[in-house]
């Protein structure tokens, strides 16, 4: 199958870089037979190399994914605000969230 998307259209799935196709396969919108034919390249890609596997991938993305959650925070914290004009309820699902956020990222690492 060839990619439909601009960055790599006209290639075929096997000449896509392993990032991309790695964030592709992590994509949940993906139409069918798109789906099937990524998911059948990184499973190849993942069992050729045996060293590379899904918990090491996560493993990899654990600081990126702390600091995704830590840059964000201030941002969201301060839109919701109940002193900036924003829900109470809100400000509470923020801090819940980062804090699930940040639990999940530890226990993943």
């Amino acid at each position: 199958m060839t990619m439909p998307f601009v960055r790599y259209r006209g290639r075929r799935l096997g000449e896509v870089p392993d990032d991309y196709l790695g964030w592709l396969f992590s994509l949940d919108d993906l139409r069918e037979p798109l789906r099937s034919a990524v998911d059948r390249e990184w499973r190849r890609h993942v069992q050729s190399e045996p060293s590379t596997t899904l918990a090491t991938l996560v493993l990899d993305a654990v600081p990126i994914a702390d600091e995704l959650v830590t840059a964000g925070y201030p941002t969201l914290t301060r839109r919701h605000h109940p002193d900036a004009g924003g829900d109470p309820r809100a400000k509470v699902l923020v801090n819940t969230a980062a804090s699930w956020l940040r639990e999940a990222v530890r226990g993943a690492a």
